[in-house]
């Protein structure tokens, strides 16, 4: 369930890139277990990345999670 709401939370967002401590914050979760759910979908869509960049809601570099797009349910 938490990985469907990280997966929407993204896919929503195309193109902004959001640390693990911003979508927990947004989604209700702690940071590592947003982490682990953003990790579980990125294996399984091939549109969810991860980068060392900086986050496009509290601006630190880090480990950020982004969509290029492709749909929910990874049918493009």
């Amino acid at each position: 369930m938490l990985a469907e709401t990280v997966e929407d939370f993204l896919y929503f967002r195309r193109g902004a890139r959001f640390c693990s401590r911003c979508i927990g914050n947004a989604i209700g979760a702690t940071p590592k277990a947003a982490f682990a759910a953003a990790n579980t979908v990125r294996v399984h869509r091939r549109h969810l990345h991860i980068d060392l960049a900086a986050c496009t809601s509290c601006g630190g570099t880090k480990a950020v999670f982004w969509t290029d797009g492709g749909s929910v349910t990874g049918a493009e």
